[in-house]
């Protein structure tokens, strides 16, 4: 799933998993950001992973309860001309 604001999109991944698959969790959420990146910016998928490498902030929102969140937000700044 993607999220936007008016400076980054984000794409989220929030599996019911216990705490210790984080690094799960934040695969996934790499993966839907160059997903999302092909399919809306026109991008190849290795420079959506190398853009993601680059500029990508990987955030945990979520550790509690045995559930993880997992956000990936890109500066919308860098799409613009």
């Amino acid at each position: 799933m993607s999220v936007a604001s008016s400076h980054q999109i984000s794409t989220v991944n929030s599996p019911s998993v216990p705490a210790q698959l984080v690094t799960k969790a934040t695969r996934i959420a790499i993966q839907e950001m160059i997903d999302f990146l092909v399919a809306t910016k026109g991008l190849d998928t290795l420079a959506a992973y190398q853009l993601t490498s680059v500029a990508g902030n990987v955030v945990i929102t979520q550790l509690v309860d045995q559930k993880v969140g997992v956000h990936v937000k890109m500066p919308k700044e860098i799409f613009r001309k």
